[in-house]
């Protein structure tokens, strides 16, 4: 069982392409930031995951803001990939959230394709991404690094949406956040609905026939697309 302050984190093992294969478990995960874990939590963590690597998707800004917890002293490789532009965008701060996620695409597409170049190396696996909540920047990583693999838009919604089942532990951790102690139980902020996900995936679909058509026009290596799966995908029946 996960430590409570891991409330966020998955695997992405086990989700099916369109042509039958899955992803393969314990290679790579998305997670709230892992903050709070004490160090048994990340010992017990380790002891299950094996964590070699760790993409972090906040700005300095934003890190130098909060604790930074047992990952950053585990002997684990830690990349900062920031995909927020920190002069004019603050985190949890969403007029339009389609808008806020297509815009991670234009101002941080170089963080983007460094995340999918790392997760590519088997000798970086398994790998841990994450930003604050695990749902905005890690969601649309998660997005992309799906859709780049084959995943049907259904499967990805419902991998983004699956964080709607931990609203009250995400209330909770994000309220002991710097500046948001006041965070509202039903702030917009804490939403991950589906059809948001879905407006995003039609849009890499139609200006970019997808995201993989997006990651090779930001200057992601057809290669490495192919080493993407060659890394992540298994039959179906050994998804592991």
């Amino acid at each position: 069982m996960l430590p409570a302050a891991a409330f966020n984190f998955r695997d992405l093992g086990g989700i099916r392409t369109g042509d039958g294969r899955a992803v393969r478990a314990g290679r790579v995960f998305r997670s709230n930031g892992l903050f709070d874990l004490t160090g048994e939590d990340f010992a017990a963590l380790q002891l299950r995951c094996r964590l070699r690597t760790v993409i972090d998707l906040r700005g300095p800004l934003e890190a130098g803001r909060d604790r930074a917890g047992p990952l950053a002293g585990g002997g684990l490789r830690t990349m900062r990939l920031p995909l927020l532009d920190e002069e004019h965008q603050q985190p949890g701060v969403i007029p339009d959230v389609l808008l806020r996620y297509q815009g991670y695409l234009s101002a941080a597409g170089g963080s983007i394709v460094q995340a999918l170049e790392i997760i590519a190396d088997d000798a970086a696996h398994p790998v841990l991404f994450h930003c604050t909540a695990g749902k905005d920047r890690t969601g649309v990583l998660a997005a992309v690094l799906l859709g780049c693999l084959g995943v049907p838009a259904e499967a990805i919604m419902a991998d983004y949406s699956a964080t709607r089942g931990e609203r009250a532990a995400l209330v909770d951790f994000l309220r002991r956040r710097p500046g948001r102690a006041d965070l509202a139980a039903d702030s917009p902020v804490l939403d991950t609905d589906p059809a948001v996900m879905a407006a995003f995936l039609d849009f890499l679909q139609k200006e970019y026939g997808g995201a993989a058509g997006w990651a090779r026009a930001a200057g992601l290596d057809p290669a490495t697309l192919a080493q993407l799966s060659a890394a992540l995908l298994r039959p179906a029946a050994s998804a592991r």
